[in-house]
């Protein structure tokens, strides 16, 4: 099970790379907010677990909407919030929507 484990994480770390370049395939439209927080709120997830601290002020769009964003996903192990992860990154820099098996199988 620890292979799964570190083999998970070096996807993970692999994926935060790739969302990081931003480099989308030819042809896909720009990621929108709520793509953008969705990778957020999942990256938050699997890395920290569960949101801290309070609610930000509603005045405080951004970042109400990143604490929200991130607890939504309140209750979500760090493990499966990591494979979805994986899959929303491949999702939205390639326009397909790969099964997780297959993305940890991939070297």
């Amino acid at each position: 099970m620890a292979a799964i484990g570190e083999n998970l994480q070096k996807k993970f770390d692999e994926a935060v790379e790739r969302i990081k370049s931003g480099t989308r395939a030819e042809g896909l439209p720009e990621a929108t907010d709520e793509d953008k927080l969705k990778i957020y709120g999942l990256y938050k997830q699997g890395t920290l677990g569960d949101v801290t601290g309070s609610q930000p002020w509603a005045v405080q769009v951004v970042a109400r909407a990143k604490w929200d964003a991130w607890n939504a996903l309140k209750g979500k192990s760090k493990e499966d919030a990591m494979k979805e992860y994986i899959v929303e990154v491949e999702r939205q820099l390639t326009g397909k929507q790969v099964p997780i098996e297959e993305l940890l199988a991939a070297e």
